[in-house]
């Protein structure tokens, strides 16, 4: 008996144990999983809840704007950037954001005003100077457009856009040594600074410096597949064919290369085409390459033209002269076609 009541007690000991620890869990669990609900909210959803518990807190409808930005619903992002700056009319980060937006959709008037407004409220706002300097330079208010960059400037002079910027007035108004010396200085203090490498590589092949190559392959370097990179290279290398008659097939295979990225390139196709023409004249090869110009691109009355000639070369007349006549029916007052048909006419 005491035996059969010991095993009876002892197991209903362990019964009470187990019940007690499914309890236990049961209650354990249950703020875990209200933790784990609150976790799968959204960034939207928390902020959404959040603008019910705080209605006047102006940051929250900022931050909930930009993710509708993110989410590529502009309308609702404005609204919210509206609020924001219904609830605080200082706030000037909201007035940047809803200039931003208002630029993007290209109502650039309405955009400006919202600059203007921003630097009103906050006169060492950098974002809007350097913006109000980007919109004037588009006005060609040149000296607006200065007065705005150096006030940026004057706050962080570690401002590559604003160099930048700077190089871009200089070489709209002509000085293309302040123009480089601006650029150089972008890339000095953001090394990484695409655009300025391209900028800087132009004004170098314009004026037919080597050191243009030196720019272009560094922009190649942070871009490996930049169609802008590659072409400015390659005609560089084509134009300066003098320095170096190797450099025609350096460029030729970047146009190649080009043509790999964007099969599409008429542009990459006309100066292949180019250079088997005048460099090499192969005209059986530049054929191909102004054959396909002209198919990637039917307006191509350069192309046509230089077709014309390459038919002409061969001896082939009608040819040529039915290549002449439609790159004049696209530009009818194309010079070289006119002079080709001429050509072409007196010879029959």
């Amino acid at each position: 008996m005491r035996l059969f009541y010991f095993y009876v007690m002892q197991k209903s000991l362990y019964f009470l144990i187990a019940l007690s620890l499914a309890l236990f869990a049961c209650n354990d669990t249950a703020p875990q999983n209200e933790a784990s609900q609150q976790e799968q909210l959204s960034p939207l959803d928390s902020l959404n809840d959040a603008i019910v518990a705080s209605p006047l807190k102006a940051r929250l409808y900022l931050e909930r704007g930009t993710i509708y930005l993110e989410e590529g619903k502009p309308g609702k992002a404005l609204l919210d950037f509206d609020q924001a700056i219904e609830i605080d009319p200082n706030f000037d980060l909201a007035i940047f954001k809803k200039g931003e937006l208002l630029y993007a959709n290209t109502q650039y008037k309405e955009a400006m005003l919202e600059y203007q407004r921003c630097l009103e409220v906050n006169p060492e706002n950098v974002d809007c100077l350097l913006k109000s300097a980007e919109m004037n330079i588009h006005l060609q208010q040149y000296g607006k457009a200065v007065d705005d960059i150096n006030t940026a400037l004057r706050i962080d002079d570690q401002l590559p856009f604003a160099y930048y910027m700077k190089g871009r007035i200089y070489k709209e108004t002509g000085d293309s040594s302040l123009a480089v010396s601006s650029y150089q200085t972008a890339v000095e203090v953001d090394p990484s600074y695409y655009e300025a490498y391209i900028e800087a590589g132009l004004l170098y092949a314009a004026a037919g410096s080597d050191l243009a190559l030196e720019y272009f392959n560094t922009a190649m370097d942070l871009k490996p597949r930049s169609v802008e990179a590659k072409y400015a290279t390659a005609y560089y290398l084509q134009e300066s064919f003098a320095k170096d008659t190797a450099r025609v097939s350096d460029a030729k295979e970047l146009y190649q290369e080009i043509l790999e990225i964007d099969p599409n390139n008429a542009a990459a196709a006309f100066n292949q085409g180019f250079i088997e023409l005048e460099y090499r004249m192969n005209y059986r090869k530049a054929l191909e390459h102004f054959s396909l110009a002209v198919d990637l691109f039917p307006q191509y009355y350069q192309a046509y033209y230089n077709r014309g000639l390459c038919h002409e070369s061969l001896d082939e007349r009608n040819l040529a002269l039915a290549d002449y006549d439609k790159a004049l029916s696209i530009e009818p007052t194309y010079t070289p076609a006119a002079l080709g048909k001429g050509r072409i006419l007196d010879g029959e």
